[in-house]
């Protein structure tokens, strides 16, 4: 994420109270990122993900500090509402890309936007 979106150090230096702070308040500057790449992008793209593995940015983000990967820190209501924001921001932006990407890019294709997210899956 941009620093501006972001800012890992600051974040963490405060413990999650001042500074851009990521999945904890960046739902609605995803989602028109996400509807300005289909609208820009939508006769290119016939098959669009989201998300890339979005537990692993809450999980390890906000509950595992010793991983080193930012936002370093052990916060349980952070983790739980990054959790909740990555979920709304993959619902939002499938809204968005269905509305924005209206244009089928292959023949082949099933449709103008299909729209996922990849999930990480660790066999237990």
């Amino acid at each position: 994420m941009p620093l501006w979106i972001h800012d890992p150090l600051m974040a963490k230096k405060s413990h999650l109270r001042k500074g851009p702070r990521g999945w904890l308040e960046t739902v609605v500057e995803f989602i028109k990122y996400a509807a300005f790449i289909a609208w820009k992008l939508g006769d290119l793209v016939d098959t669009w993900a989201t998300l890339n593995e979005p537990i692993i940015i809450a999980e390890i983000g906000y509950m595992i500090p010793e991983s080193g990967f930012p936002l370093s820190v052990r916060n349980l209501s952070a983790f739980k509402k990054a959790t909740m924001n990555l979920i709304l921001a993959h619902a939002r932006a499938y809204d968005v890309i269905r509305e924005w990407d209206t244009i089928k890019a292959d023949e082949d294709s099933k449709g103008p936007a299909q729209v996922g997210v990849i999930h990480n899956l660790i066999p237990i």
